[in-house]
């Protein structure tokens, strides 16, 4: 499948998160970060979530990138581009957590906690759920004290949701993502997320700015239905504002 890098510049950080079903092979240059699998009794697969980064150069805004599976199943991808304040030096990941849940009817499946350093550090969380309704538009919502949700709250087959939070020292990603779905028709569904936070070498040099990044561009989020239940469609593209 097919998503479109957002607006950006030389030396900005860009993050794709991947919800996926199978081997994933992610586009060309892009270095993984952490990825995690739920397991289910209902359903003959596992669904994945991966979280990868790329440096920007001049020319990525707007280029499209390329995610393919081993098998046609449901695949999902967002990416973000943030870009760090002067002087900070190159990002890196302060602390990386995931956490997954198999066979479960929870609606609500709490955020893995990765804790921030200092301020002005960037939380990013991401995760998925199997089920969503591939006809009409379900729900889901990131629940963090502050945060900005990235992905659409109600879209047609919504199974990942994720977003971003500005942080203060030793603050932490914790709070929860919801999904309509959960447990839908008795299934049992399996939970998959993955959280970071985003920080630099160097305290920014404007004594009045502790921020480290600006707020990020994001993209569309692409949606890929399993083509074997869904031939006539290849993408759902809901609006994301900003």
């Amino acid at each position: 499948m097919v998503a479109v890098i957002p607006p950006c510049a030389e030396f900005d950080i860009l993050f794709a998160a991947v919800m996926h079903r199978d081997t994933l092979t992610p586009a060309a240059g892009w270095t993984l970060v952490s990825t995690v699998t739920s397991n289910f009794p209902d359903n003959p697969f596992h669904q994945s979530m991966s979280v990868y980064s790329l440096v920007a150069t001049s020319g990525s805004g707007g280029s499209n990138t390329t995610w393919a599976q081993a098998t046609s199943q449901r695949m999902g991808v967002q990416i973000l581009a943030f870009r760090p304040s002067p002087d900070t030096g190159v990002p890196l990941i302060i602390d990386r957590q995931t956490s997954s849940l198999d066979g479960s009817l929870l609606t609500t499946f709490p955020n893995p906690v990765a804790t921030a350093t200092r301020d002005g550090q960037m939380g990013v969380v991401f995760s998925n759920y199997p089920l969503a309704d591939n006809s009409n538009p379900s729900v889901m919502t990131l629940t963090m004290t502050g945060s900005t949700q990235t992905t659409p709250t109600s879209t047609v087959g919504n199974r990942m949701c994720g977003g971003y939070v500005k942080m203060v020292a030793g603050g932490t990603t914790a709070g929860s993502i919801y999904s309509a779905f959960g447990g839908s028709g008795g299934q049992q569904g399996g939970w998959a997320g993955v959280a970071f936070v985003l920080g630099t070498p160097t305290i920014p040099s404007l004594v009045e700015d502790t921020d480290e990044f600006y707020p990020p561009e994001f993209s569309t989020n692409s949606i890929l239905p399993n083509l074997e239940e869904d031939p006539e469609e290849l993408f759902y593209p809901p609006v994301v504002t900003q």
